[in-house]
């Protein structure tokens, strides 16, 4: 993990002269044109509820010296007509206050050196995945805390504080629930122009570990970690609720009468419920549950965007004593910013910088790094009416969901279905403001994570991701684990030195970047490898076929398919075998 701390390096601080100020008005005739022109979209307030100076019962960190925590709220506000945030959906929908501008605030939780002018002028943003903070105790070892790192010990070995870096976390789901140390974001409910409530029907995804009589309809494989949109109850009669045995499966629908809206832990008592669903037979393991129903109350998701732009823009650039970070008034002391975020946290970065929000109201640029982790070729759900921003597609569940659309790749490219050509990049290329990406993955997202669509085009060439692009891919690596730079881990179970590059440190990004990726790529040349050639152990009783497993059918079906996978299997040996005989012509 030492090695998202090098690249961080490799990322921000070799990016000197990027980004900046801008410059005064020189007169008074300019000076009325800069107001008039000015961005009303930004951070109004920034209040801190709470100060732990020092933090970590005073401990200190190499030169840097000692950390202080600050936690709060930042209240921001939006302007729906600028076109920096013409994209949000139902931003236009949202209530406006008596200056015409859309209100919301979110939790913040800053970590900085006491004195911050000793530290490396880094801010570093983990975004956090469901409101916990997924960064802290893998880049700093044996780090604890949680949601809320105090003691001495919860630093681990303290490695990115003696680096004196500027920790910054910040809400911006904006269903996610308060509690457990969570950082949250209140929007504000979208509303129909005459003020009515907005209603539309939607579906959601059941899947079980275990059986259950009754589950929230926001229930997520297990998580309970997405606040549920409320059933419109004159319309809860027209819903319908049907399981499938699979992925592809036809779905079978569960009569109206056996199922109703309610909470009923124990199958027999039900508690009438706008957000749950009760099913006195009882929700299965084995099936794949879709509920189609009326749903009310949108929130204006979006804004998660909105509110994380607009937060890193002012404690970059606000140089008043209303930014905690800023210890001489007229002098901000940040002068590089990189965003990382984890899964469902990587996702929103990738998707932050593809709708263009990499970029201030100002025109400024918002993270001048960026480390995208385990995200594969997903974006997600998070711009939306009704959106769900928890929502992902897997090898059996969510493929209905939005995240899976084109593009996929850093690398401009055309879309075989629809013809149109886009990169990942595109939006922040025309404003200026791309940042540096490293893109991180690790053998589960090749396999459910359409993690080849980042780097393989349709029937080409494995793609050379160049000039603000890089990626890693930890092969064997268990989804979360990143190996440690250049020295044995200090995880079991971890890969390591797969990525050594990028512990080399310096201000020259490209090396840092590229060379782990030429060291460490494995590819067969022309085409994807046969599932015979691909590395993956033989099990004594199982067909490799080459489709992702569904855990939801039964053990029959999988027999009874099993057949049919080492047909397929044969099939794809006997087509590479061709290829090898075609290749020995032409040579």
């Amino acid at each position: 993990m030492k090695a998202l701390l090098a690249a961080g390096l490799a990322l921000g601080l070799g990016l000197g002269g990027l980004g900046g100020l801008a410059s005064a008005p020189r007169d008074a005739a300019s000076a009325a044109v800069a107001a008039q022109a000015a961005p009303r979209s930004g951070i109004v307030r920034l209040a801190i509820d709470r100060v732990e100076s020092p933090s970590f019962e005073g401990r200190a960190f190499g030169q840097v010296g000692p950390y202080e925590k600050l936690v709060g709220r930042a209240f921001g506000e939006v302007d729906p007509d600028d076109p920096a945030n013409a994209d949000l959906a139902l931003l236009d929908r949202a209530p406006r206050n008596a200056r015409g501008l859309v209100e919301y605030d979110v939790d913040v939780y800053i970590l900085k050196p006491v004195d911050v002018e000793r530290g490396n002028h880094t801010l570093l943003y983990d975004v956090v995945n469901r409101g916990n903070k997924p960064l802290w105790g893998a880049l700093n070892v044996d780090a604890g805390g949680a949601n809320d790192p105090t003691t001495a010990a919860d630093a681990g070995d303290g490695l990115s504080l003696r680096q004196g870096y500027t920790w910054v976390w910040s809400g911006w789901q904006g269903d996610a629930p308060p509690g457990a140390g969570r950082l949250v974001a209140r929007f504000p409910v979208a509303v129909d122009a005459d003020g009515s409530t907005i209603r539309q029907q939607i579906r959601t995804e059941f899947v079980l570990g275990a059986p259950a009589y009754s589950v929230p309809v926001s229930y997520d494989n297990g998580l309970r970690d997405g606040r549920s949109y409320p059933a419109v109850e004159a319309s809860m009669d027209t819903a319908t609720l049907s399981r499938r045995a699979g992925a592809g499966a036809e779905p079978e629908l569960i009569p109206r009468e056996e199922w109703s809206f309610a909470a009923c832990a124990d199958g027999a008592t039900a508690t009438p419920s706008a957000t749950d669903v009760c099913l006195p037979a009882g929700f299965s393991p084995s099936y794949v549950y879709d509920l189609v129903y009326e749903a009310q109350d949108p929130p204006v998701m979006g804004l998660g965007f909105v509110a994380t732009r607009d937060l890193i823009a002012f404690l970059r650039h606000d140089t008043s004593d209303a930014n905690p970070l800023v210890q001489q008034v007229g002098r901000n002391p940040i002068q590089w910013t990189i965003g990382f975020g984890s899964s469902q946290s990587g996702r929103f970065l990738k998707d932050l910088i593809y709708q263009g929000f990499n970029q201030d109201p100002a025109g400024r640029r918002v993270f001048d790094g960026a480390a995208i982790n385990i995200s594969g070729g997903r974006r997600g759900f998070f711009n939306y009416p009704f959106a769900m921003p928890g929502r992902f597609s897997t090898g059996v569940e969510g493929h209905h969901y939005p995240g899976d659309q084109f593009p996929f790749s850093y690398v401009t490219l055309t879309d075989p279905i629809s013809g149109e050509r886009d990169s990942l990049l595109a939006r922040c290329r025309a404003q200026g403001a791309c940042p540096r990406v490293m893109h991180w993955d690790s053998g589960t997202e090749a396999w459910q994570g359409r993690h080849s669509l980042v780097v393989t085009p349709r029937r080409r060439a494995h793609l050379l991701l160049r000039q603000r692009a890089a990626r890693a891919g930890h092969a064997g690596a268990r989804r979360g684990d990143l190996p440690a730079a250049g020295e044995p881990t200090e995880r079991a179970g971890e890969p390591a030195g797969a990525d050594d590059g990028a512990a080399k440190l310096g201000g020259d990004w490209r090396r840092a970047a590229a060379e782990p990726i030429r060291a460490h790529r494995r590819r067969h040349a022309g085409a994807a490898a046969a599932p015979g050639r691909s590395g993956i152990p033989h099990h004594p009783g199982r067909a490799l076929h080459g489709a992702a497993e569904s855990p939801v059918r039964e053990r029959s079906e999988r027999a009874a398919a099993a057949p049919r996978a080492r047909h397929r299997v044969r099939g794809a040996r006997a087509e590479g075998e061709r290829g090898r005989q075609r290749r020995r012509r032409r040579a």
